[in-house]
């Protein structure tokens, strides 16, 4: 078995994914890849989840936070740089997931930590997770991701995966929330890059020493069109699963209430009720929003172009932003 260990220089969680992708589509038939990166300032979703439902995207715009969707399964998470995320790469004929996670175990007991698997994906120490875990397929090559909670901002975590309340029925996977704890809480003396090195140690120790590990960069995803993806409003919103939202507020001018069936980020349906007695066209409004992406600056030009009274038109424009849209 060949064995690589590759590390990320950066924490843009949109580069480190698309490496993290590089690294799987360039994957050799006898080898076995480790692949160390973190994220800062982070949310990372799931691939079939669906955003609105599991974060408050107006506290991540706020707060400048980048939102990503990742290619395997699972629920939302926070990054930052008291995260270290691992990724395990082999042909399926290789790949061991039991073996992975005993790699991530025994790097940990250098630091007296004793840790277990869970059989939900993650591992624990005592009844507390310290690190999540989820997983892909490229053709035939298996990819395996989890997080190594370190000195991760808990409080943090906790607002942007706090969902904002909107009315909503939802297709998608929810995250599960479990009780979580810091490995620098139990193992005060652990260092970053002796936890790295330890991790690489593990790996080798277990499938045989490879090269000295290879630092990634930026610049090389720059020859391939597939990294775009991970910078795109559509993969990141618009890959969202069908849901329907029900949106109402009482304005001086009357009550209004909004219904909208959506699908891969755009409006297929829309629907305008209101008992205000104004001469606007609403139903024009809700036929003009169908089949346009979900986005608020292009709910906002449709609002300004469809309707005349520019009192309604802040008014709906304040209230959509305020619902994180």
């Amino acid at each position: 078995m060949k064995t690589k260990t590759f590390l990320s220089s950066g924490h843009d969680p949109r580069v480190n994914l698309a490496l993290e992708e590089m690294l799987t589509r360039q994957c050799e038939k006898e080898e076995y890849i480790l692949y160390l990166w973190q994220n800062d300032n982070t949310i990372v979703i799931g691939r079939n989840q669906n955003p609105h439902r599991e974060c408050d995207l107006k506290k991540i715009e706020e707060d400048g936070v980048v939102l990503v969707r990742r290619q395997s399964g699972g629920g939302a998470v926070f990054h930052d740089l008291g995260n270290l995320n691992y990724t395990f790469i082999a042909h399926e004929k290789n790949y061991s997931q039991q073996m992975n996670f005993q790699i991530i175990l025994d790097a940990l007991k250098p630091f007296g930590l004793e840790g277990n698997f869970s059989g939900r994906n993650d591992l624990l120490i005592g009844e507390r997770k310290f690190s999540g875990n989820a997983y892909s397929i490229y053709k035939n090559i298996r990819v395996h991701h989890g997080t190594l909670l370190l000195d991760v901002d808990l409080s943090r975590m906790a607002d942007y995966l706090t969902v904002h309340p909107l009315k909503m029925k939802a297709k998608g996977v929810t995250s599960v929330k479990s009780r979580v704890v810091n490995l620098y809480e139990l193992a005060p003396d652990m260092k970053l890059e002796e936890l790295i090195a330890s991790i690489i140690a593990s790996f080798e120790n277990t499938l045989g020493r490879g090269a000295k590990a290879e630092i990634l960069e930026e610049s090389s995803l720059e020859e391939f069109d597939y990294a775009d993806k991970y910078f795109s409003w559509q993969w990141n919103i618009g890959e969202t699963p069908n849901f329907s939202l029900e949106l109402e507020q009482r304005f001086d001018w009357g009550l209004i209430s909004l219904f909208l069936d959506l699908n891969k980020g755009k409006i297929k349906r829309a629907k305008i009720f209101t008992d205000a007695l104004v001469n606007e066209d609403f139903p024009g409004l809700a036929l003009a929003l169908e089949g346009m992406e979900f986005k608020k600056e292009v709910l906002e030009n449709i609002l300004s172009n469809k309707l005349n009274d520019k009192n309604i038109i802040r008014d709906l424009v304040e209230w959509l932003a305020l619902q994180g849209i």
